[in-house]
């Protein structure tokens, strides 16, 4: 999902991923420069920073992963908001986000049990 996120985040500079600039009338956006380099630089960046701190086991990797699945999910909320189109898609990126943040969330239950066990 990271590297989704940052892939058309940088489309989204680019090219608006092919909509139409009317797609941005309900929102506070001119062009789609600001949200494609949230959604490249915040919203990937922290997914994949997340990823990576949970592959070499990091021991802030838990808290990581949960602020990148609360920001995937804060991204995809308001998208729904200020976007009408995509609803399938906003559906399973949200799904995706709870997961994400679920999995984080009992991964970081399971690191303070440990340090409390072993001290």
């Amino acid at each position: 999902m990271g590297f989704l996120a940052l892939t058309c985040g940088g489309l989204l500079v680019f090219n608006g991923l092919g909509m139409p600039q009317s797609t941005l009338d309900r929102s506070p956006f001119g062009s789609f420069m600001v949200p494609g380099l949230v959604l490249a630089g915040v919203v990937g960046g922290s997914l994949l920073l997340a990823a990576s701190m949970i592959w070499f086991r990091y021991p802030l990797a838990p808290i990581v992963s949960l602020i990148a699945g609360c920001i995937l999910l804060g991204w995809i909320l308001a998208e729904a908001v200020l976007i009408q189109d995509g609803r399938a898609l906003q559906i399973a990126v949200a799904i995706y986000a709870v997961v994400v943040i679920k999995l984080a969330w009992r991964l970081l239950r399971r690191q303070l049990a440990q340090e409390g066990g072993e001290q």
